[in-house]
């Protein structure tokens, strides 16, 4: 009877834990030199260098992370011509935590109203991994405001992109509001551990992207980006889009497939396709010069 009883709290304390984590939100908040712009969907947090007149580039980061991925390459950038402003999704960074809005759709009409706020009119816009499917999203949805698109370990379809086990367990209900409430920074380290080459330690600042999202923001994100590539392959909406298209992948990827590049250049064959040896699923990081020195020519 006592074992029963038992098993009945915890069932209720993980109820409990269900509803209260399906509700989490939180605020956006600047740091380090960034900003926010209000915005009716939810607010988001930026950092912005370089030269107003210059050419914009715009940074999107990756699922579970935020702008810090970009830091090795956005100085640069900006100390070499461009207008350079990179962006926490929703759900990310600073950004705002609402409960919803995190498809990709929504996301890119954020950043289209962000961008208009910023009174930026042509852009070169590059995303990372699931913020190379906004940037393609953003490119639907305003051919006035995007110039050219960059990806950078972006699936061109369904089926070649697979989380590794941790991030799926973290996305499994009840099991996976516990996991992201409770798992200690060495395991979180440990799972974004396949978003690098071997060699490549996993910044602890990287940890800290990651425990700040909130459940709702962590599993929405992920699987609504899954079912907007489901519904329409990332290459034929680029195709759609008709904007000129970079694709940087590295060899060693273990998230999605390097075979993937070859997709991108069979599904759009104008795409210029880059692929870098001894590089994992996160080339502005791993080899932040020849990234940059492809976007600098590509932007301008």
């Amino acid at each position: 009877m006592r074992k029963l009883i038992a098993l009945g709290v915890v069932a209720v304390l993980l109820v409990v834990n269900t509803i209260v984590t399906d509700r989490d939100t939180k605020p956006a908040e600047a740091s380090h030199g960034s900003k926010i712009i209000e915005l009716p969907g939810g607010d988001l947090n930026y950092k912005e260098a370089g030269d107003r007149d210059d050419p914009a580039i715009v940074l999107l980061h990756g699922f579970s992370a935020s702008l810090n991925w970009w830091d090795r390459v956005a100085p640069e950038l900006a100390n070499r011509g461009l207008r350079v402003i990179r962006f926490d999704l929703l759900g990310h960074g600073g950004s705002e935590k609402p409960r919803d809005g995190y498809a990709p759709d929504d996301q890119a009409d954020l950043i289209d109203q962000a961008l208009e706020k910023l009174r930026v009119r042509r852009a070169t816009v590059v995303g990372h991994s699931m913020g190379g499917t906004v940037a393609i999203a953003l490119a639907e949805q305003d051919r006035r405001l995007v110039r050219k698109v960059a990806v950078l370990g972006t699936p061109p379809r369904d089926g070649f992109a697979d989380l590794p086990f941790l991030g799926k367990v973290a996305t499994w209900p009840v099991v996976g509001e516990l996991v992201r409430r409770f798992a200690p920074d060495a395991a979180i380290k440990a799972g974004l551990d396949s978003a690098f080459a071997d060699d490549v330690d996993v910044p602890d600042r990287f940890v800290d992207d990651l425990d700040e999202m909130t459940y709702s923001a962590y599993d929405k994100s992920s699987s609504e980006a899954q079912e907007f590539v489901e519904d329409k392959p990332n290459s034929e909406r680029v195709n759609a889009a008709r904007v000129p298209l970079l694709v940087i992948f590295g060899k060693e990827d273990e998230i999605v497939e390097p075979e993937a590049a070859d997709r991108w250049k069979k599904d759009v064959p104008r795409a210029h396709v880059v692929k870098m040896g001894g590089v994992g699923h996160s080339p502005h990081w791993e080899n932040p010069r020849q990234v940059t020195e492809l976007l600098l020519d590509y932007a301008r």
